[in-house]
């Protein structure tokens, strides 16, 4: 079951609860983030749609599975007609409650954009960062099949300096690499300053 939630589109943004939840400018960032998560014949699991940005990039990784979770049917729009005409999978609810219903090690890579909702305050500093990907580096293990890759963009640019971050990962089987993006964001932007960020990529070892 969906999400309630005011989903509205404003130009090249989209607005989740009188809040700015994605922006066109994230375009190639986006891509990248596929780039580094995505393998060809991978199963994937998508959470949130956004822009549909990341959809289409892992579309043209040609996965073997591609499910996309996402709480607001709204944010579809008219393309789900597209998606579901592809070897996509919608699953419109909390990905907090789908993914305890998910069989062990069922994907090859998690691509982890979800819109921060229990961060009302949300400002893109590394500890806010930290609390948006706390819930999902403790299902990852689980879900991640050996070689499986979680990826999120940390706009930010410090969270892997975080110690809560560093610690999360510590006693888990799971390898950190990082790439840097440069964070371009449009006038305004609430969530990530211009700078350097970087691509987070968590692989189970």
């Amino acid at each position: 079951m969906g999400a309630a939630g005011d989903v509205r589109f404003e130009g090249d943004t989209l607005i989740v609860n009188a809040r700015p939840s994605v922006q066109a400018w994230e375009a190639p960032i986006q891509k990248a983030l596929v780039a580094h998560t995505v393998r060809s014949g991978d199963v994937v699991v998508e959470i949130g749609y956004g822009l549909g940005m990341a959809s289409a990039e892992i579309q043209g990784r040609c996965p073997r599975a591609h499910w996309i979770v996402e709480p607001y049917p709204d944010v579809f729009s008219t393309n789900l007609p597209r998606i579901l005409a592809t070897s996509t999978g919608v699953m419109i609810t909390r990905w907090q409650d789908v993914l305890q219903l998910l069989r062990d090690e069922v994907a090859d890579a998690i691509v982890y954009d979800a819109d921060p909702e229990l961060i009302p305050d949300f400002s893109g500093t590394a500890a806010d960062h930290f609390l948006f990907v706390k819930d999902i580096l403790q299902s990852a293990p689980r879900l991640l099949a050996k070689g499986g890759r979680l990826g999120f963009i940390d706009f930010s640019g410090g969270l892997y300096r975080y110690r809560e971050f560093a610690a999360s990962l510590k006693h888990q089987s799971l390898k950190l690499d990082r790439y840097d993006i440069k964070v371009e964001p449009s006038p305004g932007c609430c969530y990530a300053k211009e700078g350097m960020g970087n691509i987070i990529i968590i692989t189970k070892i």
